[in-house]
């Protein structure tokens, strides 16, 4: 028998509590709050087509955080889709919880952390990402873009 017995999909059970642990003691940080799934979905959704044209720029700094702003409305529909909704830290709740709602991170080689300090230093510093800087957050993108199961029409 497997000494990693409880990381098989075979045991969903466990994992589905996991995730409701998880969010529980999100919610009482304030990092998430519950949400009307069918409203936020479709918020997101228009949110997310948007910036699926910001992301044709010729400018790298607004492809960039237009992608980033991409990944992050697909992340907050996954998140609505379990009934909740980002509140307070959006950033961190972000780092914590994208690799559990997005298997197959640890496959990307991607730190999670330096997409969003990169992000940080576009948008706050005005600091120009570089080409790989760019195929790393769009790599993500795609990342969630498969897993997320997106559909436009939602």
């Amino acid at each position: 028998m497997s000494k990693n017995k409880f990381n098989t999909a075979s045991n969903s059970y466990f994992n589905k509590q996991k995730i409701s642990d998880i969010f529980d003691l999100l919610v009482n940080k304030g990092s998430i709050i519950p949400c009307n799934i069918e409203k936020d979905i479709k918020r997101n959704t228009r949110t997310l087509l948007l910036l699926k044209e910001k992301i044709k720029s010729t400018n790298i700094s607004t492809r960039y955080t237009a992608t980033y702003d991409a990944l992050f409305r697909l992340f907050d529909i996954t998140l609505n889709r379990h009934g909740y909704t980002l509140k307070n830290n959006p950033h961190q709740t972000f780092k914590q919880l994208y690799p559990i709602l997005f298997s197959g991170i640890n496959h990307l080689n991607i730190d999670i952390n330096q997409v969003v300090n990169t992000r940080h230093r576009v948008k706050k510093r005005k600091y120009i990402p570089t080409e790989n800087e760019y195929d790393i957050i769009n790599r993500l993108y795609k990342h969630a873009m498969k897993n997320n199961s997106y559909d436009e029409r939602s």
